[in-house]
């Protein structure tokens, strides 16, 4: 089987950190590992033209940048240049951006994919984007939506929109034209259906872990704590971007409250983003300074051994009425059974089995939080319980590898679907 795979978020590089391109190249190796042949495009790759098989094990994967044509990144040259003019930036010239790639993906898509000749189309939705669904119905042949966020949503609530009604539109049309979508989150799932897509045609298909990559950093647990000067602290991690919806403030003021406990809490922040300074700040405003280690971003090859560091991984969150997300970090935490404590929000509940693979608190709560640190660090025996726990459920529900055998089960049926349609008198 062959697979032609478009990612048209031009924020979503082939190479990088970021949980969004994690998962791009997490779903490329397990499909390679499953047997299935991969052709991506996309236009975050690192270099122009294509790129032969891009190396490790499994079945060839060729990756193809195309980027917009020199006609449209003349127009959007001259958008910013109005932007100058008007005296205020305005999210018109990313919108078209958008909307005119669709134009360069579909002529060159198309000729890939037919020369490819892939068996269906796999594509990690993106604002606007329309030309994947195209060239699956020009091709004859199916068409999956990864779908990640309400992108329309989360652009507006985040800078704004210039062609609101426009994208809302073309959002809708996405969802209820592809011909199956797989939404990470039972949230994402209802806002498809919400749009008009049949119940049948959206499944739940959450984030997963590399189980191998992780499951070996755990030998390096000791080297890695000795290189990071943490001794015998009791180290409580996160992982994340440093968003203020991960609620890693709700740690510090946790560990403020935790501060005159003799066993010696300490904080070890992997990740940078928006919040970053703030968090420092506010570490040294409540007197935990000392004991909170921001290691800033790092490589995502070296996140499962600052993991292994860990004693207790922890995902506060804040409250929210549309918490559609599937947090890799609590996947990647438990891989190497380690004990989680996590904020009751979204699917977090269903993560933790309702508490028995892990602690769960409310969503922002800095009380709540220091109460469940203090209990696990006087309980060895509960956190290797509930680690053991949560290593055994995320092996057999949530591997990357489970992933793409799902896609491609759905992708077969699919296809067969549509031979037999083919075939059928008229």
């Amino acid at each position: 089987m062959k697979i032609g795979y478009v990612s048209a978020d031009f924020g979503v590089p082939f190479c990088g950190d970021a949980g969004k391109t994690v998962h791009l190249r997490a779903m490329l190796e397990s499909f390679r590992r499953a047997g299935a042949a991969v052709h991506l495009l996309s236009p975050a790759l690192p270099e122009s033209g294509a790129a032969a098989d891009s190396g490790g094990a499994g079945a060839p994967l060729e990756v193809e940048r195309i980027g917009l044509a020199d006609r449209h990144a003349a127009l959007l040259r001259e958008l910013e240049e109005l932007d100058r003019w008007v005296g205020r930036p305005t999210r018109l010239r990313h919108e078209l951006r958008n909307l005119l790639y669709n134009q360069s993906l579909m002529q060159r898509g198309l000729r890939a994919f037919r020369d490819a000749r892939v068996d269906f189309v796999y594509e990690r939705y993106a604002f606007a984007a329309m030309a994947g669904i195209r060239i699956a119905r020009e091709l004859g042949i199916p068409h999956l939506l990864e779908m990640n966020a309400p992108l329309v949503a989360e652009q507006e609530a985040r800078a704004g929109l210039e062609l609101g009604r426009l994208a809302r539109d073309l959002e809708q049309r996405i969802l209820c034209e592809s011909d199956h979508v797989l939404a990470v989150s039972e949230e994402l799932r209802r806002f498809a259906v919400g749009l008009g897509v049949a119940p049948e045609r959206v499944s739940v298909l959450p984030n997963g872990v590399d189980l191998e990559r992780f499951a070996a950093a755990g030998e390096r647990r000791d080297s890695v704590r000795e290189r990071l000067g943490l001794g015998d602290r009791f180290v409580v991690g996160f992982v994340g971007s440093l968003k203020r919806w991960h609620g890693t403030a709700v740690l510090i003021e946790a560990l403020a409250l935790l501060r005159a406990e003799p066993r010696g809490f300490h904080a070890l922040i992997i990740g940078e983003g928006p919040e970053g300074e703030a968090l420092r700040e506010l570490a040294a405003a409540r007197g935990v300074a000392e004991a909170v280690r921001f290691c800033g971003s790092v490589p995502h090859a070296q996140v499962p051994e600052h993991i292994a560091a860990m004693d207790v991984g922890v995902a506060p969150f804040l409250e929210s009425a549309s918490f559609y997300f599937s947090p890799i970090k609590l996947f990647e935490y438990m891989a190497l059974a380690l004990p989680v404590i996590a904020g009751d929000v979204g699917q977090v509940s269903e993560i933790l089995g309702g508490g028995e693979r892990g602690r769960l608190v409310r969503a922002g709560s800095a009380p709540d939080l220091a109460r469940a640190l203090r209990e696990l660090a006087d309980a060895p025996a509960l956190r290797r319980e509930l680690g053991a726990r949560a290593r055994a459920w995320v092996a057999s529900e949530r591997s990357w590898d489970h992933n793409a055998a799902r896609v491609l089960e759905l992708a077969r049926a699919l296809g067969a679907g549509v031979r037999a349609a083919e075939a059928s008198p008229r």
